[in-house]
C-alpha cells in the first residue's frame, strides 16, 4: 500500500508476527504505477526528520511540524527532531508549545544547556529568522507573563550569542516562579558561558 504524505510517500508492508516495515521516498522518486514504492538508490531514502528539516528551510512550517511529529513517533528520543519541533512552533508563533518543547529537549539532552544549536542554521535564511525572532520578542513585550514565549526567547537569544538579554529573561522567569528548575539550570549555563567569554576578551 502506498500512502501519500505531505511531501513523501510511505510504503508499508506487514506480515503477522513480524514488525511492520516502513520505507520513505521523496515524491519524485516514486513510481505511482506500482503498488510498492520504488527507490532510485538507498541514499535517497529520507527519514521524516530529514524531510522536516528540508521543508522547514523552505518556510513550510505547518508541513515541517507534521513531519517532526512523525519523526518523534518513530523515535521519541531524537534530540534533533525535538529541537526542530520546538523551533517550528517558534516560527509558527505558538510560543507556549515551543517553550514546553524546549524544556523537554533540554531535560532529555542536558548537553544542549551548555551548547545550544544555532537556530539560524535551521532557518537557512537570515531574513526569515530575523522576522521570527522579532515576532517572538514582540510577544514577550506584549505578554510579559507568558512563560513559554519568554523561555523560548531566552534560549534562542543564548543560542545566537545574546547572553545578557537571555540572562535578563531568565531572571524574570525565576522571579515569577522560583521553583522553575529548568530556568535556574539554563541561567547557570548562560552565566558560565558569559563569564568564560568575557574573561577571554
Amino acid at each position: 500500500m502506498v500512502v501519500a504524505g505531505p511531501s513523501v510517500y510511505v510504503s508499508r508492508t506487514h506480515r503477522p508476527y513480524m514488525r511492520e516495515a516502513v520505507g520513505y521516498a521523496a515524491v519524485e522518486t516514486v513510481d505511482l504505477g506500482r503498488s510498492q514504492v520504488v527507490y532510485r538508490s538507498a541514499a535517497e531514502r529520507l527519514s521524516f526528520r530529514e524531510q522536516a528539516d528540508a521543508v522547514f528551510r523552505q518556510g513550510r512550517y505547518e508541513e515541517a511540524r507534521r513531519l517532526y511529529v512523525r519523526a518523534l513517533l518513530a523515535d521519541e528520543v531524537d534530540a534533533v527532531a525535538q529541537w526542530g519541533y520546538a523551533l517550528t512552533h517558534v516560527a509558527l508563533g505558538e510560543y507556549g508549545i515551543a517553550g514546553e518543547a524546549l524544556r523537554r529537549v533540554l531535560s532529555a539532552v542536558p548537553e544542549l544547556l551548555e551548547e545550544p544549536p544555532d537556530p539560524r542554521l535551521m532557518f537557512g535564511d537570515g531574513e526569515l529568522f530575523g522576522r521570527a525572532l522579532s515576532e517572538l520578542r514582540h510577544q514577550v513585550t506584549a505578554m510579559p507573563d507568558g512563560h513559554g514565549a519568554r523561555f523560548a526567547l531566552a534560549y534562542v537569544e543564548f543560542a545566537v550569542g545574546e547572553r545578557v538579554a537571555s540572562l535578563a529573561h531568565l531572571d524574570e522567569l525565576i522571579v515569577q516562579d522560583d521553583k522553575d528548575t529548568m530556568s535556574h539550570l539554563l541561567r547557570d549555563a548562560v552565566w558560565r558561558t558569559h563569564v568564560a567569554a568575557t574573561s577571554e576578551e
